[in-house]
């Protein structure tokens, strides 16, 4: 893990709020639910526990680069500084708590992203254009349930949730374009940026 000293922070909210998930449900929305892969782990507790353990290494770094997630087999995650040093004016005006909880959905949602394509037999996450959308609309379903499941436990940053967030990767699951499948950060010259936002900062 490296995580400029922040390693313990990391740690502490993934094992405080992964314990409160209450629910497993495919979000209702019919933009997102039609968009389940029915082939892979169903959403159950087990499921998640699972995608956890194939967790390796998980870092921080300046900006998330374009297709970071691909040769999932490492087990590899990594953060964008500000999303989990939250260093963007807007993070500053929600709660620690629920800075906690984001970085807990966003290591869910990674998780998956190393799990899905490890059950489907894939040496990466990007094995084709389809394939690598397959891997996001599963990782973003479950980055939507648990997002229901534990923002309902900071009433005081509902307005961020319920009104920004949680839009916000409706949006992006049912218009989003994903970037193109490439080489891991590791093996880019030079990394570039996503072309598209992975996550909705607060204003």
């Amino acid at each position: 893990m490296n995580f400029q000293d922040r390693e313990n922070w990391v740690i502490q909210s993934i094992t405080r709020w992964i314990p409160r998930i209450n629910a497993y449900d495919v979000p209702s929305d019919r933009q997102v639910a039609v968009h389940w892969q029915a082939d892979g782990p169903p959403m159950s507790e087990a499921t998640l526990y699972e995608a956890l353990s194939r967790i390796k290494t998980l870092a921080l770094i300046p900006e998330r680069r374009t297709c970071n997630y691909g040769h999932s087999h490492l087990g590899l995650i990594e953060y964008g500084g500000e999303v989990i040093l939250f260093t963007a004016p807007g993070w500053q005006k929600v709660s620690a708590e629920s800075r906690e909880i984001f970085t807990t959905l966003w290591t869910i949602k990674e998780a998956m992203v190393i799990y899905y394509p490890q059950m489907q037999g894939w040496s990466n996450s990007c094995p084709s254009d389809t394939a690598h959308l397959k891997v996001e609309y599963y990782s973003t379903i479950w980055l939507l349930a648990m997002e229901h499941a534990l923002a309902q436990f900071v009433p005081a940053d509902k307005s961020y949730w319920v009104d920004q967030e949680i839009p916000f990767q409706i949006r992006n699951i049912s218009t989003q374009t994903f970037p193109d499948c490439r080489a891991p950060a590791s093996a880019q010259a030079t990394p570039r940026p996503s072309p598209t936002p992975c996550y909705s900062a607060p204003n």
